[in-house]
């Protein structure tokens, strides 16, 4: 960022820079006193299932993608293709069925699988935070679209078994490690 600054500082005139962040806020504060900032917002669940299924993907996978994606096309279209999501939709399922089965002490071995790249275990964390998402939705009886329709039965068990101390507990956690990872340059755990 400290070199970005340098030409921020001094823009050659015909210069036009179109910068993109997932996390403005850490951004240099210098950095972010140069920009203009636009916020750009998902599409809505509908406009996103619409939008796959115009690609040719079934309504009910268009919608479950788009609902798993919060509306972003891209991540949609990767739950849909990539191995990687849907391997780490799988893990963050069978840690969820270990977390209700009471059987903590296999929480270990479940991590050790989880363990590989940075990128793996990141897409674990998100699939894990939709999960527990979903269970909350269903526990306070909200109403809202849950990411994973087809994981209903998962998470009413979910919603049965786990306190919602213990929901957001599980939630903050998997935050930080997302967090603590996102800052880590390394691409290995």
């Amino acid at each position: 960022q400290n070199a970005l600054l340098l030409v921020f500082e001094e823009p050659p005139p015909y210069a036009l820079f179109l910068l993109t962040a997932e996390h403005y806020d850490r951004l240099l504060p210098t950095i972010r006193s140069r920009a203009e900032r636009l916020a750009l917002t998902p599409l809505s669940l509908k406009e996103c299932a619409a939008l796959l299924e115009a690609k040719g993907y079934p309504a009910d996978q268009a919608q479950e993608a788009a609902a798993g994606a919060g509306g972003v096309v891209g991540q949609a279209l990767a739950l849909l293709t990539e191995g990687s999501a849907q391997e780490a939709r799988t893990r963050a399922k069978q840690f969820l069925e270990i977390l209700i089965s009471g059987k903590e002490w296999q929480l270990a071995a479940q991590m050790k699988k989880n363990a590989g790249t940075k990128q793996a275990f990141l897409d674990f964390l998100g699939a894990l935070e939709r999960l527990l998402r979903d269970v909350l939705l269903i526990k306070e009886h909200a109403g809202q679209t849950p990411y994973y329709p087809g994981d209903a039965d998962l998470c009413t068990r979910a919603a049965r078994t786990l306190t919602n101390v213990q929901l957001t507990d599980i939630m903050k956690q998997a935050a930080d490690m997302a967090r603590r990872l996102d800052t880590n340059l390394s691409q290995s755990l």
